[in-house]
């Protein structure tokens, strides 16, 4: 079971709507990737208060840790940061990991505040994964087996190619769905 979200106090989505963009939002009829319809650059979120659970219920890591600076903001940093408490292989003591959701370009994972985040995840034994989603469809990879050599190298250009050949295993997977 998910805990208590805490937010951080004062700080809210502002002009980020990647979460309105990326997830799909089925009493909405809105599919993934997609912006959804209820959302006005110059308002935001037209039905806010009356919006759908799935809306209602999410929050990103960002909007929850004071330690993560604007930068960590999905609309700035490429990418949605959350937890996940399913998919969690067997072998890890951790039962939650945190999911690495590109909503902006893939050159996101080349960013040194995307490498050093999964990296310091992974180094920590936390199950990590890669989420992208493509044509309406969200194709997921498992990060730790994938680079945790490179992790221990702690050599970048390890990580960068470790990185990039998971995002290639993800969009294989839009493309060829299992």
């Amino acid at each position: 079971m998910a805990p208590t979200v805490h937010l951080v106090p004062g700080r809210n989505c502002g002009k980020c709507n990647a979460c309105c963009r990326y997830y799909d939002v089925a009493e909405l009829k809105k599919p993934a990737g997609q912006l959804c319809q209820h959302w006005k650059k110059s308002s935001g979120c037209t039905i806010y208060e009356t919006r759908p659970a799935a809306c209602r219920d999410f929050y990103c890591v960002w909007l929850q840790n004071a330690s993560m600076d604007d930068g960590w903001r999905p609309d700035l940093s490429g990418f949605i940061l959350r937890e996940t408490y399913s998919n969690i292989p067997a072998h890890f003591a951790i039962r939650h990991g945190v999911v690495f959701e590109l909503c902006g370009p893939n050159s996101s994972i080349n960013t040194d505040r995307f490498i050093q985040a999964v990296a310091s995840q992974v180094a920590q034994r936390v199950p990590v994964f890669l989420s992208i989603t493509r044509e309406q469809r969200i194709s997921t990879v498992f990060l730790n087996d994938r680079i945790e050599a490179a992790v221990a190298s702690r050599q970048r250009p390890a990580l960068v190619a470790a990185l990039t050949a998971a995002l290639a295993d993800a969009e294989q997977g839009i493309k060829h769905p299992r």
